[in-house]
């Protein structure tokens, strides 16, 4: 026997309705919430550094992207930094200040 008990029509059973509902989902079978069915994608390995050394900024300095946070000019493919005013280059991964000296290539 269903029973309307406000003006939407809610029915004496809706309490043994929410108590299935709120165990699916404190299960983690609720497929609102669980996405189990849905593939992961794939975590993308670490970009690999192709070159020891970064390409001079002043020859190549269309290698290099300007990051705003720093102040400095990246390169991706080194992993490098480098800095206009100081002119010298950071490496990320050694987190060491390194000097362009082209006599000595």
């Amino acid at each position: 026997m269903n029973h309307r008990n406000d003006y939407y029509g809610r029915h004496h059973n809706d309490d043994d309705n929410l108590k299935r509902r709120k165990l699916s989902i404190d299960e983690g079978n609720d497929s609102h919430y669980h996405r189990r069915n849905h593939p992961r994608r794939p975590i993308a390995p670490p970009r690999k550094i192709t070159k020891e050394w970064p390409s001079p900024f002043e020859e190549s300095g269309a290698n290099y992207v300007f990051d705003a946070r720093s102040g400095l000019f990246f390169e991706a493919a080194t992993n490098y930094f480098y800095d206009p005013k100081n002119k010298l280059y950071y490496s990320n991964s050694k987190k060491v200040y390194v000097q362009y000296c082209p006599e000595n290539e």
